[in-house]
C-alpha cells in the first residue's frame, strides 16, 4: 500500500512547494536581519529560526498527512472530529484567548502560540469538501 500511495504522488509540485519554501526561508533571513537586531534587540537570525522551526513543523504534518487517503476524510466519524476539536478550540479561545494587536485570537500552550482560525479555515475546506462529494 505504501508504494500504492507514493506512486501516485506529484514530485513535480512537492520540489516547486520545498524550493519556494527554501526562497522564502532566505527572504525572511535578509529581510528580518537589521530589524530584529535594531528593532527589538534579539539576534540577527531570530525570525529566520523562527520561521525554519515553523517550515520544518508544516513540512513534518504535510508529510503526515500526504499519508492518509483522502476518502478517511469523507468519513462521517472523522468530520465530527474534526468540527469538535476546531469548536473546541474556538470557545478556549474565548476563555483563555491572549490579546495581541486588539484581538483575542491567540491560544498559548506552553512556548507555542496558535490561532484556532487557521485550522478552523482547514477543516471548514475539508468538511465542505466531503458534504459536496457526497452529494
Amino acid at each position: 500500500m505504501f508504494k500504492k500511495i507514493v506512486k501516485c504522488y506529484d514530485y513535480k509540485f512537492i520540489v516547486a512547494l520545498i524550493v519556494l519554501s527554501l526562497i522564502g526561508l532566505v527572504m525572511v533571513y535578509s529581510a528580518s536581519m537589521v530589524t530584529a537586531v535594531s528593532r527589538y534587540g534579539v539576534e540577527g537570525d531570530y525570525f529566520y529560526q523562527k520561521q525554519k522551526l515553523a517550515l520544518i513543523a508544516g513540512f513534518f504534518f504535510f508529510c503526515v498527512s500526504a499519508f492518509i487517503p483522502y476518502k478517511v476524510y469523507r468519513e462521517k466519524k472523522v468530520l465530527k472530529i474534526l468540527l469538535i476539536t476546531v469548536i473546541t478550540l474556538l470557545a478556549l479561545v474565548l476563555i483563555f484567548g491572549h490579546t495581541a494587536g486588539n484581538a483575542q485570537s491567540w491560544l498559548i500552550l506552553g512556548p507555542i502560540r496558535i490561532q484556532p482560525l487557521e485550522f478552523t479555515k482547514l477543516t471548514i475546506i475539508v468538511y465542505l469538501s466531503a458534504v459536496f462529494a457526497n452529494k
